[in-house]
């Protein structure tokens, strides 16, 4: 008995939508996943040598060309980017290191994240560390926040808006009369009465040595402030990634970007293979 040619028969070909909706969901829940900043700032990285030298005729900042790119499967075909929109928009992006600096000051977040992209999020994870490096940290994050809160005041699709506030080194008070300044500020860029998606979340941590510890949450859906009279949750301890995510500095070394490979660069930012 002969195997009947490709095509014959009365047999429609296979398609995609023939997989029931649960194994589709399953394809789309691997594929769609916003990077995290290991991810976002690895192209930069790989392609500009860690030092500028004197010998480069124009800054980091000129030469650096944006390479935003949409999901593949977000492109075959409008029915499967109407399924696939619900889960990508459930997901959380996490911004939890500031972008590359560059000879003129900090990169920014729309090199790496697109305008229209932010602007249509539903879940945002902002993971602030203040009191780091030898001048505090608080005034570079102002900027980005600055950044950020300009595009979603103009247009936003945010359900949640999480602000995560680590308060490094202090012990080191003359840093911290600036950086508590900083603080306060950051907090009334995420005030509801000003900035308004659904939820707004304001959690802070102290961190001492490889130790976080909570100090208080906020949320704009409760009158309550979660502080350390209430049961707080247990200290995190390094390596957590959420509380220790790395640093910007681990880049700063005479080594050409582009020799380095890509567990190289997750390994200098914390991230995985």
């Amino acid at each position: 008995m002969g195997i009947p040619p490709h095509g014959t028969g009365d047999k429609q070909p296979f398609s995609f939508f023939d997989f029931p909706a649960e194994i589709r969901n399953i394809i789309y829940d691997h594929l769609l996943h916003w990077p995290d900043c290991v991810d976002m700032y690895r192209y930069f990285y790989r392609r500009i040598p860690a030092y500028p030298t004197s010998e480069s005729p124009h800054s980091a900042r000129h030469q650096y060309q944006s390479n935003l790119k949409t999901p593949t499967i977000l492109l075959l075909c409008r029915r499967i980017t109407e399924e696939c929109l619900p889960i990508l928009r459930s997901r959380w992006i996490v911004i939890d290191r500031l972008p590359p600096f560059v000879p003129g000051g900090l990169m920014r977040i729309t090199n790496f994240v697109g305008r229209r992209t932010l602007q249509s999020l539903h879940h945002i994870d902002i993971r602030i560390g203040l009191g780091e490096g030898p001048l505090g940290s608080g005034w570079i994050w102002t900027r980005l926040l600055d950044e950020l809160m300009t595009i979603l005041k103009e247009r936003n699709a945010l359900v949640k808006l999480r602000l995560l506030i680590r308060m490094c080194n202090e012990t080191m008070a003359s840093r911290w009369d600036q950086e508590r300044r900083y603080n306060k500020d950051i907090k009334k860029k995420a005030n509801p009465n000003v900035f308004a998606p659904g939820e707004i979340i304001v959690e802070t941590w102290r961190i001492e040595g490889e130790t976080a510890t909570f100090v208080s949450r906020y949320t704009s859906f409760s009158d309550e402030d979660v502080s350390e009279d209430t049961t707080p949750p247990p200290d995190r301890i390094y390596p957590d990634r959420e509380m220790f995510p790395g640093s910007i500095m681990q880049f700063v070394e005479a080594l050409p970007a582009p020799a380095w490979s890509d567990a190289e660069v997750a390994r200098r930012l914390g991230g995985g293979s």
